[in-house]
């Protein structure tokens, strides 16, 4: 893939990076990069209570890559939508994220705030939540927002 880093005027874009398809202009720079998935970096055992996407329209596709990760450890998601993006009111945001017992908890400076149904933490994964499996110490500072 290849990720634009600078305007046809040869400025940095910095956050607003984005992924092209092919190179714009010459003066635009771009750069092949790998893109992996949050499933296929994170071990099975890793424990990230939250998980934030900043992908710039590509969250369905971020969230598709870190669904196993999000279904085997509830986590709060913060989401940066797109201005005109439907993801939220879509059929596959609510089959895959909605279902999992996630809800709306607020939106801060462009930010849509998920958190996991507390129901489902108590049966969900220790580790997730502060649980030291050896001390049976339970760290209650892990999941503030």
């Amino acid at each position: 893939m290849l990720l634009e880093t600078t305007d046809d005027k040869g400025r940095a874009l910095g956050g607003g990076s984005r992924i092209v398809e092919h190179f714009g202009s010459a003066k635009v720079v771009a750069e092949e990069v790998d893109i992996r998935t949050i499933d296929n970096v994170l071990p099975g055992n890793r424990v990230d209570p939250i998980i934030q996407f900043d992908v710039e329209g590509w969250e369905k596709a971020a969230l598709g890559g870190a669904l196993t990760t999000i279904q085997r450890c509830p986590s709060t998601i913060i989401l940066e939508v797109l201005l005109g993006s439907t993801l939220l009111d879509s059929a596959w945001f609510s089959a895959n994220i909605i279902t999992l017992g996630y809800r709306e908890i607020g939106v801060r400076r462009g930010n849509t705030v998920f958190s996991c149904d507390p129901d489902r933490t108590k049966t969900g994964c220790d580790d997730c939540y502060g649980v030291d499996r050896d001390r049976e110490e339970v760290h209650s500072d892990v999941r503030q927002v």
